[in-house]
């Protein structure tokens, strides 16, 4: 459940984990296992609501409150259709460096992030050192 204050996302959809990027002891970070760039994405899905704004941001170092880029929408105005968001950038991470999914919505009451297939995830593809 999604507030109007920024909270880690979690990934929901795990389709593998290579490397050891996610652990359960720490569901909301994908960490760095070696030094080099990669490719971090984050996809997010809210529940139907025809009010307020979706943001949906990633942040270095599991730091929940210091985005370092994200993407926001104004909410769909059809009470049927779930706001769909999605953001994506390359980053250069040392060993242990992590990232989170940071997530916002303003639509006065609290919204479910939706969690089936792949609509809410994170994730995180080395690319080179």
């Amino acid at each position: 459940t999604v507030t109007g204050v920024q909270t880690c996302a979690l990934p929901i959809y795990v389709a593998y984990n290579q490397g050891g990027v996610w652990a359960s002891g720490r569901p909301t970070r994908l960490t760095a296992p070696v030094d080099g760039v990669y490719l971090v994405s984050a996809s997010v899905a809210f529940e139907p609501n025809g009010s307020g704004v979706r943001y949906l941001g990633i942040a270095l170092g599991g730091e929940s409150d210091a985005p370092l880029f994200g993407t926001s929408q104004a909410a769909m105005t059809a009470e049927s259709e779930p706001t769909q968001l999605f953001v994506s950038s390359t980053v250069r991470l040392s060993t242990g460096g992590s990232v989170v999914a940071v997530v916002e919505q303003g639509s006065g009451r609290s919204l479910t992030l939706l969690g089936t297939g792949q609509q809410t995830a994170l994730s995180l593809q080395f690319l080179s050192p």
